[in-house]
């Protein structure tokens, strides 16, 4: 039997169940980032306000609910543009967002403790 997904990945584990394959010309997580703001008529995302994001993303998911992720992150940009117009940074904005977020989440030992690396190193290469 032969894989009629060109460029599919395998999952370490399950030969039989393919990953989503990448359509041919597929673009980088930053690159992809770029093309969508243009799209949207948007500044692109700076490396450490995607950290930011992505951060915020994860400390919501793994601290109270993982559909709130992408929920809370909308909200988070709702916030920024309604802030931004009001003449504030948006990586501080952003940085706002988050820590209010993690007021909200239980302590604990899991992605939201204090692991001593800043929110921008998310995406450092």
């Amino acid at each position: 039997m032969t894989d009629s997904c060109a460029g599919a990945e395998e999952r370490p584990g399950r030969s039989h169940a393919p990953l989503t394959p990448r359509p041919v010309g597929y673009l980088a997580m930053d690159e992809w980032m770029d093309r969508f703001a243009g799209a949207l008529g948007e500044e692109p995302v700076a490396p450490s306000e995607m950290g930011l994001v992505l951060k915020l993303a994860r400390e919501v998911a793994h601290g109270a609910e993982r559909k709130l992720a992408p929920l809370s992150t909308y909200l988070a940009g709702v916030h920024a543009g309604r802030r931004l117009g009001e003449g504030e940074q948006r990586e501080a904005v952003l940085r706002l967002a988050l820590e209010a977020a993690e007021r909200l989440l239980p302590p604990g030992d899991g992605p939201g403790g204090d692991t001593g690396k800043d929110a921008g190193d998310d995406t450092a290469g």
